[in-house]
């Protein structure tokens, strides 16, 4: 870890901690440290499993992985990712609280998003787990506190400390996850599959919705009968009859009854803020990311929303439902994008001067602790010292009286 500096503990859990850090090298980005603790007996599988899918996908509402270090002790390892520093954008209304997950967000609003906002957010975190999906990986724990809100103001999944590679038809039978999301099947202790992220996703949009849990007890036992039975309050009329027939399909008891990923992103009523969404990485995301999801668009049988939304941008056009539009001002200047990362760079700068400032004042303390403690006698007074007259005549030698010249040894 020679090549980071570190700022700050971000969070920590029974995984170890989560270390906000800078590259040391000119220029250096924030970035996201997951510091696992190992033990000699530990095999060390999920947190090399977490590194191995982290680096397998690579899509922009997926966090970007860097590296993994392991320590020259081999006592904990690391898992270095992007920082998501929480910036806001357009679309998405003023939080009340500093950077962090979308729990937190939710929480700190006071009153529920808008459906069109919710549908955004909704499709950026569908196409993440579909991307997940796609390669036989199940996240096994999607929840809005593993949603975050990267630099660009995208959603992106991260934690997939618990996830799994599937192979062709296999079923995951471990009980994980957390107990308000977890689907019915976990709970029985049965077999689950990719229906169960379904299921854990639909409590996602429920609670960006409502800023409540579906399912919710005053002990454990209760809640698990609760989601076992289906037990919650259906979204109110307030929603449109699309958003809360898409939850009640999301939240069936029946894993078969659930839609897909694919399904869930091809109903008609999602179509607006898919094309927002689309917009937004054209335009202000990196090209990179702009290919990735035109492939997993293609994949979809949804290539006509990316190409619809190119054709809209070079017409000048803004994409349906305008009030989604989340281009800025300038589309070559996305200020937005930045502001939370100058916001961060303008905290460092003031916490480096504040820690130099308290460490220039202990220096000072310090050596005047030592000063009184040395118990130093007074210093004797110092007499001026005699002023000689110069002379003005020349110096002159003065011979020695007691001076004899030499006796020759061998005289003449």
């Amino acid at each position: 870890m020679d090549k980071y500096a570190r700022i700050r503990v971000l969070g920590e859990g029974s995984f170890g901690q989560v270390y906000l850090m800078r590259e040391k090298r000119n220029g250096g980005h924030l970035v996201c440290v997951k510091d696992v603790p190992l033990s000699p007996f530990d095999k060390h599988d999920d947190s090399l499993n977490e590194a191995h899918l982290m680096q397998k996908l690579r899509h922009p509402n997926i966090i970007e992985y860097h590296e993994s270090i392991l320590s020259r002790n081999h006592r904990h390892f690391f898992i270095v990712m992007a920082y998501c520093s929480g910036g806001t954008t357009a679309y998405a209304t003023t939080f009340l609280r500093p950077p962090g997950d979308l729990h937190v967000k939710l929480r700190a609003k006071r009153q529920a998003v808008s459906e069109s906002t919710a549908c955004l957010w909704f499709v950026q975190i569908c196409l993440g787990l579909h991307c997940m999906h796609a390669q036989h990986i199940m996240h096994r724990d999607v929840k809005s506190h593993n949603i975050f809100l990267s630099h660009d103001g995208h959603l992106v999944l991260g934690d997939l400390g618990i996830a799994r590679e599937l192979h062709g038809q296999d079923f995951a039978t471990t009980f994980v996850g957390t107990p308000s999301f977890m689907s019915p099947e976990v709970f029985q202790g049965g077999a689950y599959s990719y229906a169960s992220d379904v299921w854990s996703l639909g409590c996602v949009l429920y609670e960006i919705c409502t800023l409540k849990y579906p399912f919710v007890g005053l002990s454990t036992a209760m809640l698990v009968q609760r989601v076992c039975a289906g037990d919650y309050t259906p979204l109110d009329r307030t929603f449109s009859p699309d958003l809360r027939r898409l939850v009640a399909d999301m939240l069936s008891i029946d894993p078969a009854r659930r839609p897909t990923l694919r399904d869930i992103l091809a109903r008609p009523f999602l179509r607006p803020a898919f094309e927002c969404y689309v917009a937004d990485v054209i335009k202000c995301g990196s090209k990179s990311h702009s290919d990735v999801l035109r492939s997993q668009l293609a994949h979809l049988r949804l290539a006509t929303v990316f190409s619809t939304v190119q054709e809209k941008l070079q017409a000048k056009q803004p994409p349906a439902h305008a009030a989604l539009v989340i281009l800025p001002p300038n589309p070559h200047v996305p200020t937005h994008a930045y502001k939370a990362e100058e916001d961060m760079l303008a905290w460092l700068e003031k916490e480096r001067q504040r820690h130099l400032l308290l460490v220039l004042e202990r220096i000072k303390q310090a050596r005047n602790d030592h000063l009184h403690q040395l118990h130093l006698p007074p210093a004797h007074s110092i007499s001026p010292p005699l002023v000689v007259p110069e002379s003005t005549s020349p110096r002159v030698p003065t011979p020695d009286p007691e001076w004899r010249p030499p006796v020759q040894s061998n005289p003449p």
